[in-house]
């Protein structure tokens, strides 16, 4: 079949192709889907690159699992989990970890000590949690909600509030003589 036909058929007969390795099957299927696996990457990543090399491997996993696709199947749930799965690999790797705060706008009314400090202490603390409860502070921190956090985690709501609240409680312990120089808490 040529692209211009794949473009009008449905994801289902799109599979069945791709599992017998057409490559125009794959190109629409590619178009068609990309934009939202990226834009679903980047709520994790919240790098434009990093969301679009992700985005990339995903499609480069389907299409060397194309023989194992089962066209009766959800492909879309199939392209989100594999998407979650290398969003949460990347965020794994301790260099990829590093939470950028510098958008963040710390009150400076007042303060002994600046923004800078502030920041560095509060990127210490977090690189200093356990990884359940950096994972899910990292990832609130870059606005993502706890339905999605627990989606992504593939745990409850509950389990995240826990952690959620586990790690602000060690980052107000470790913070407390540091933050008490702060005229705004």
């Amino acid at each position: 079949m040529t692209i211009e036909i794949f473009n009008i058929t449905a994801d289902k007969e799109l599979v069945s192709a791709i599992k017998n390795s057409d490559h125009c099957a794959f190109e629409v299927f590619f178009r068609r889907h990309f934009e939202c696996i990226y834009r679903f990457i980047w709520q994790f990543v919240r790098n434009e690159e990093t969301a679009n090399d992700l985005a990339q491997d995903t499609f480069l996993k389907i299409w060397e699992m194309r023989k194992r696709l089962d066209p009766d199947k959800s492909v879309k749930a199939l392209l989100q989990a594999i998407a979650r799965n290398q969003a949460i690999s990347w965020l794994r790797i301790p260099q990829n970890r590093h939470l950028s705060l510098d958008g963040y706008d710390f009150p400076e009314k007042n303060a002994k000590v600046t923004n800078d400090e502030l920041i560095g202490r509060l990127h210490n603390v977090i690189k200093e949690l356990e990884e359940p409860l950096r994972v899910v502070i990292n990832l609130r921190l870059r606005g993502l909600k706890d339905k999605e956090i627990a989606d992504l985690l593939n745990v409850s709501i509950a389990t995240v509030d826990k952690r959620k609240s586990q790690a602000f409680r060690i980052i107000r312990k470790r913070l407390h003589s540091f933050l008490s120089l702060l005229i705004f808490f």
